[in-house]
């Protein structure tokens, strides 16, 4: 897991407040978290469904926001690891 500070000191120097950022190997969810924070709009891709799920409760534990599932919201802490 890559620490999401150190994402988001290179989100800062290389894109534009407000932009979007796009990770095609998402892998722990640390740049979608990173650009949240910072108030940047992320594009990720995971095609492991263990870690897409892992994503969704890392994002819902460091920003307090339910990530959705089928269109609605979902708690994913409450899913087994």
């Amino acid at each position: 897991m890559k620490p999401v500070e150190l994402i988001q000191s290179m989100l800062k120097n290389s894109c534009r407040p407000g932009g979007i950022v796009y990770d095609p190997f998402a892998g722990s969810g640390s740049t979608l978290i990173a650009a949240h924070g910072l108030r940047m709009k992320a594009l990720i891709v995971e095609l492991d469904p263990k870690y897409a799920d892992m994503i969704c409760r890392r994002f819902q534990e460091y920003t307090g926001t339910l990530p959705e599932l089928d269109g609605q919201p979902h708690d994913f802490t409450k899913d087994n690891p």
